[in-house]
């Protein structure tokens, strides 16, 4: 039997990365991702695409699959980074 995994931030860089070598590795998985994003590089046969929220507890309810083998949360408000926020003066 396939394992499942529910993957959150999925459409991201980490995401797709991650769903990609799932898939290799023969895992099905349930990819939540923002109703905004485009997730047209998700799709693949052993990819289902949900849309929901982390912050809307019903959307994320509804989007999880009943007992996944694995969860991997990689979502992340990357709004407030900015390209020198890291460097010292």
């Amino acid at each position: 039997m396939k394992k499942h995994a529910f993957v959150t931030g999925a459409s991201g860089f980490l995401g797709r990365n991650l769903v990609e070598e799932l898939a290799r590795r023969g895992w099905e998985m349930t990819a939540l991702c923002l109703p905004a994003e485009k997730a047209e590089s998700l799709k693949r046969p052993e990819v289902q695409i949900v849309t929901g929220n982390l912050t809307d507890l019903v959307s994320l309810v509804a989007a999880m699959p009943t007992a996944p083998d694995a969860v991997f949360h990689l979502a992340a408000n990357t709004s407030s980074w900015s390209a020198g926020a890291c460097q010292r003066e």
